[in-house]
């Protein structure tokens, strides 16, 4: 996770981890999980509406800059899980694989724009320059050279421990520790106001409520929600194929009969 995002920004990501599998992947949500989604999105654009207007004065140049990085992003996570998933890549792969291509283009970008003159004041205010590499390493002291270092392994660290996530889950169990972590940094911030960590609290507690009634772990039993759960298809189509009527030459050999797991064999050849 990077240091630079904006917990009340998020919700440009949520957005996309969301809607993007659907017209890509042509992936099903059920009535359970877009209800679920839909708070979900909710939340995060109250939260974002409250943090900005309240507490924030508001910055078109700041949303337009974090709607780019978040969709951005997102557009990382999925391609990430896409290698983990179809092109079986490891979560230490994926860290290493995209280090080693990322370290040099990034420097020579910020080389390339440390010379490109902007007279633009939105895009770089009182600078010269869109950027400038050099004044890192001039005002660089040893103190701020560990800091930099103990922030990169961080950083790897952080970014291994949501591919293991996403490796062994799915990339929506992702989104609980990167919404807990933003309310971690919101609590640690002596800046933040408590009237906003409370906000931030609330909505953390309730993100993550609906994060797990999508990923099915928290079962709304009450008007035909849990009529499409997973665990409860598949139930459905074990006891179809079980007792089908049309289908009285096969013979069921239970192999764990209390979790409904069984071969079926054929008697009888159709002739």
């Amino acid at each position: 996770m990077n240091g630079y995002y904006k917990e009340e920004y998020f919700v440009f990501e949520t957005i996309i981890w969301f809607i993007a599998p659907k017209f890509i992947f042509k992936k099903t949500y059920y009535k359970h999980q877009k209800i679920a989604i839909l708070i979900i999105i909710i939340i995060g654009a109250i939260r974002s509406i409250i943090t900005t207007s309240v507490f924030d004065k508001f910055n078109y140049k700041q949303l337009l800059m974090e709607i780019f990085i978040h969709s951005g992003d997102a557009i990382f996570y999925g391609y990430i899980k896409i290698l983990m998933e179809f092109k079986y890549f490891s979560p230490f792969q994926c860290c290493y694989l995209f280090g080693i291509v990322n370290t040099p283009l990034i420097l020579i970008v910020y080389f390339i724009v440390s010379h490109i003159p902007c007279n633009n004041k939105f895009l770089c205010g009182e600078k010269k320059y869109f950027d400038n590499i050099y004044s890192l390493f001039d005002n660089l002291n040893f103190n701020e050279l560990i800091f930099l270092i103990l922030e990169c392994i961080c950083e790897g660290i952080g970014l291994l421990s949501i591919n293991m996530i996403m490796y062994k889950f799915s990339l929506y169990h992702a989104l609980i520790p990167f919404h807990a972590a933003f309310c971690i940094i919101n609590l640690l911030d002596s800046q933040t106001k408590t009237a906003e960590i409370i906000i931030s609290v609330i909505c953390l507690i309730l993100e993550i409520i609906f994060i797990l009634i999508f990923l099915e772990i928290i079962e709304l039993n009450f008007c035909n929600l849990n009529e499409n759960l997973k665990r409860n298809i598949e139930e459905r189509a074990i006891n179809e194929a079980i007792y089908n009527e049309n289908d009285d030459e096969d013979q069921i050999v239970f192999v764990d009969k209390e979790k409904k797991y069984y071969i079926k064999t054929e008697l009888f050849s159709k002739k």
